[in-house]
């Protein structure tokens, strides 16, 4: 019986062994193995004792002799759960992740290890032979220790991304190959909420989602044609929510293109000040003008990477997320803080369904705020508070159009604002269109990944940049049902939310008052006929500006 044992733990170690003819240059960090019950070979990264502070930081560079067919660059995951993870370090373990490369063959090579902003490793930088494609992959993943000191230098700017960063070297240009396939026609999608899924089926995955750049063939639009998505009548909704996603570019006739991600710098940095916010909108009910509209964050910490950012904690301290609380919580849509007891929000997120005007009790919604890591109920920083009451605005009809599609909720109890939790200021000057014509704004919210996970596990920021509703009705003639004289459409080419990070904020950066403003509400978006949000579309918004006389009314009587 020993021997059966003995056997048995020699086969375990077997399947999670070194690859044979992979050499690792810092075999003592880096190696490559079979993940076990497959024969899938994955990078494995061992830091040995690893600083007990709050930020974790691992940034891993690799070289492929090949170019990659899709915009998949692999992933870089802990090999334990956060929780597993974090325990390990605190109690001086080595802390394990897993590199899940893009290819099965040929396997990329290792040339750079660093962990909170040292360098471990480095390994070789052959760029290939003459004909060579070498395609430079860089992954990175930071784990967040609640109640730990600050490291005592800081990773510098590019250490703060986790999305891949993909470059590539030829030494003969290459022509692309353009598909056409055939376009059967547009879905479009009110933004309301998915079937309930389980909170087991998270992961903490935060690669945007992305597809292979395509051309594709136009159709002639039929309104009779298109549906709108809706979950089953009999199930409390459960939102697919908060979806950023990449895809292919497509222009109609007489379409002018979306802005390119390069016309634009990366987000504005505001400067903490003592001046007070010149926005007379904010002037009452608990909304401190000393607090509103500042992010926590005073250094420029995001790169622009795949036309999305990755954020950090209290970075934009208004943004929470509205859960359903049953007899497990589940993630319904996002919102932005008010003032300390309100929050604004979608009103089709309250609706149970699409085809009727039923709508979800408030005492079984739970706002989270402060919140970072979507389900760290537990995190540093974050205050979960009940829903008493909300308000839809009421000529919200439900249907296709956004127009106004808000509501307010009311705490039941007040909250403080800290460095996690500070509301967003309300919308000054002028609200007309125009003026904010080609402007850009930024969207934040939890988003979901290549792989088809639900959510990732912090909220990403897009930068959506603002368009006239002449040239969003030209864009796809659908629009002309979905927008009003009091919404607006924004987006960028391949990026934007989808399906979600519905009753997230459209937040535009004042120059004057370093301050953020709100001017928009996540409302609808277009899927295609692959029911997969056609991201060259523009994405549908409330224009605050239009509702502040109806906001300020709530939240001075509320």
């Amino acid at each position: 019986m020993a021997k059966m044992y003995i056997l048995i733990a020699l086969l375990s170690q077997l399947l999670f062994t070194l690859v044979q003819g992979q050499q690792s240059p810092c075999p003592q960090y880096f190696r490559y193995i079979i993940k076990p019950g497959t024969d899938e070979t994955i990078g494995q990264i061992e830091i040995q004792s690893p600083p007990k502070v709050s930020e974790l930081h691992l940034k891993v560079s690799l070289k492929l002799t090949a170019e990659l067919p899709t915009k998949n660059y692999g992933q870089l995951k802990l090999a334990q759960s956060t929780e597993d993870s974090a325990q390990a370090v605190l109690q001086g373990r080595s802390l394990l992740y897993h590199i899940y490369f893009p290819l099965r063959q040929p396997l990329p090579t290792l040339t750079s290890i660093w962990f909170n902003g040292k360098k471990y490793c480095t390994g070789s930088d052959t760029t290939g032979g003459v004909m060579t494609t070498i395609t430079t992959i860089t992954l990175e993943r930071t784990l967040y220790l609640p109640n730990m000191p600050s490291p005592n230098s800081e990773p510098n700017e590019s250490h703060r991304n986790s999305t891949p960063k993909p470059e590539r070297q030829q030494s003969i240009p290459r022509k692309a190959t353009v598909t056409f396939p055939q376009d059967n026609g547009n879905i479009l999608l009110n933004m309301l909420p998915n079937q309930p899924g389980q909170v087991s089926q998270y992961n903490n995955n935060n690669v945007f989602l992305r597809k292979p750049t395509s051309a594709q063939a136009v159709s002639q639009y039929d309104f009779n044609k298109n549906i709108f998505l809706k979950p089953s009548l009999n199930k409390i909704p459960h939102n697919n929510n908060n979806v950023f996603l990449n895809q292919s570019s497509k222009l109609q006739p007489n379409q002018s293109p979306k802005p390119q991600s390069n016309q634009f710098p990366a987000k504005p940095v505001p400067q903490h000040n003592n001046n007070n916010n010149n926005n007379n909108n904010n002037n009452n009910n608990n909304n401190n003008n000393n607090e509103c509209g500042i992010s926590s964050r005073s250094a420029n910490t995001n790169l622009l990477i795949a036309n999305g950012q990755e954020t950090l904690p209290g970075e934009w301290p208004w943004l929470v997320a509205l859960f359903i609380v049953t007899n497990r919580y589940e993630f319904q849509c996002a919102g932005t803080i008010l003032t300390n007891k309100h929050v604004l929000t979608a009103g089709h997120c309250l609706k149970t369904n699409f085809e009727s005007n039923e709508t979800i009790l408030p005492n079984v919604l739970t706002v989270a705020l402060g919140r970072f890591n979507l389900f760290g109920f537990r995190e540093v920083g974050t205050i979960n508070r009940e829903v008493a009451s909300y308000t839809i605005h009421p000529d919200y009809t439900h249907k296709t159009t956004g127009d106004s599609d808000l509501a307010i909720l009311n705490l039941r109890k007040p909250v403080e604002y800290n460095h996690f939790i500070k509301p967003i200021c309300l919308w000054s000057g002028s609200s007309d269109l125009h003026d904010i014509v080609s402007r850009r704004g930024y969207v934040v919210g939890w988003g979901k990944d290549e792989f088809g996970h639900r959510y990732t596990d912090h909220p990403r920021m897009a930068i959506m940049p603002i368009v006239s509703l002449e040239t969003c009705h030209w864009s796809y003639p659908g629009f002309v049902k979905l927008t009003s004289n009091r919404t607006f459409c924004a987006g960028m080419q391949d990026s934007g939310p989808c399906n979600g990070d519905s009753g997230s904020a459209l937040v535009l950066f004042d120059n004057t008052t370093n301050r953020y403003l709100l001017r928009g509400v996540v409302s609808r978006t277009v899927f295609n006929h692959e029911r997969v949000c056609d991201l060259t579309k523009y994405t549908v918004f409330v224009d605050v500006a239009k509702y502040l006389v109806w906001i300020q009314q709530q939240i001075s009587t509320t």
